[in-house]
C-alpha cells in the first residue's frame, strides 16, 4: 500500500509528463490501448467516467494525438509481446524502438528499420480506427 505523500507524487510526475503532448513543436503521438482498461473502474464509477471524459476531450483538442482502441473479441494481436514505443525526430533522421517482450531497446538504422517498425504498425492496422475508437469511449462514457 502507498502512502498518501507516496500517490502524490506519482500523480504529480504523471500530469507532468502529459504537458509533453502540448510543447512546441508539437509531437505526433498515436496510442493503441486495450478495450479493457475502458471497462476497469479502479476508484470507482465516477473515477472511470471523468478519465474517459479526460481521455475524449485530449483526443478532440490535440489534433496530433490519436488513440485507437484494441476490441476485446481480438483473440490474437501484435501488441501482445508488451508496451512498444516508436520515437523519431521530426525529419525521420533517428528513430527508435523500445518494447515488446524482451524489453529491448532497437536503434534503427535505415534500410533494417522495416522489421522493428512492423509490430507497431500490425498493432494499429488490428484495432479500431480512431473514430470508432473515439464512438467507443463515448458509449462507455455515456453509460449509468
Amino acid at each position: 500500500m502507498y502512502e498518501p505523500e507516496e500517490i502524490d507524487r506519482h500523480v504529480e510526475a504523471r500530469l507532468e509528463r502529459q504537458d509533453v503532448l502540448d510543447r512546441r513543436p508539437k509531437p505526433i503521438v498515436a496510442y493503441v490501448i486495450e478495450e479493457s482498461v475502458l471497462h476497469r473502474p479502479i476508484g470507482g464509477g465516477a473515477v472511470l467516467k471523468e478519465q474517459l471524459a479526460h481521455l475524449l476531450g485530449s483526443v478532440r483538442t490535440r489534433d496530433h494525438l490519436t488513440v485507437q482502441v484494441m476490441p476485446m473479441e481480438r483473440e490474437v494481436h501484435a501488441g501482445l509481446s508488451g508496451p512498444m514505443q516508436l520515437l523519431s525526430t521530426r525529419q525521420g533522421a533517428e528513430s527508435r524502438v523500445y518494447g515488446g517482450a524482451r524489453r529491448s531497446y532497437v536503434d534503427l538504422q535505415a534500410g533494417r528499420s522495416q522489421p522493428a517498425v512492423r509490430p507497431l504498425r500490425g498493432t494499429a492496422a488490428q484495432a479500431l480506427t480512431p473514430w470508432e475508437s473515439v464512438e467507443l469511449i463515448e458509449r462507455m462514457a455515456a453509460r449509468p
